[in-house]
């Protein structure tokens, strides 16, 4: 079976020192309006097909998965002025640059013809450092990469707003 050792993606250094808070990537932020009510989406008979509890990474793809289906009515229940800033926040909080994770692993819903957050870094490709630049290569052959936080942080705001997600988001 071998030594489970030699497994463990340990990346080094300097692919963990990608830039934060760059504007360009980041664009894609929804625009924060007056926030809908509960009693918004409940129809005639107080009927409700979903209730997300939970706004972060997980909330946000099973909602965008959901939207994706005709006439289901739902909503996305979550205490924070925005989705995924708990996430997000955390992230800020101890300074976490990088993703330690491939590009596959994102908030998007799946096998739906969306774009996916590879698709979004090489849409943002001019934006990038050329170690980012050669992640976002490694991604798109297969091999394990790294994902810049802004990167990701810009995917998930553009998921919240290609799928209305904040327009179904509850804050309570």
């Amino acid at each position: 079976m071998g030594n489970y050792k030699n497994y463990f993606f340990v990346p080094p250094g300097y692919l963990l020192d990608s830039p934060r808070g760059r504007q360009e990537i980041l664009k894609n932020v929804v625009d924060l309006q007056e926030m809908p009510s509960f009693h918004d989406y409940i129809d005639s008979e107080g009927y409700l097909d979903v209730v997300i509890v939970g706004g972060g990474l997980s909330g946000i793809n099973l909602a965008s998965s959901i939207f994706h289906v005709d006439g289901l009515k739902y909503v996305i229940v979550d205490p924070h002025k925005r989705l995924g800033d708990k996430f997000l926040s955390m992230c800020n909080s101890i300074g976490q640059n990088v993703m330690r994770s491939p590009y596959e692993h994102h908030p998007g819903c799946q096998f739906v013809h969306d774009c996916e957050l590879v698709d979004f870094a090489r849409i943002k490709y001019s934006f990038l450092t050329v170690t980012e630049r050669e992640q976002v290569k490694m991604s798109i052959m297969g091999h394990r990469s790294i994902v810049p936080m802004d990167v990701f942080e810009g995917f998930v705001r553009h998921v919240i707003e290609l799928h209305e997600l904040e327009k179904r988001h509850i804050e309570d």
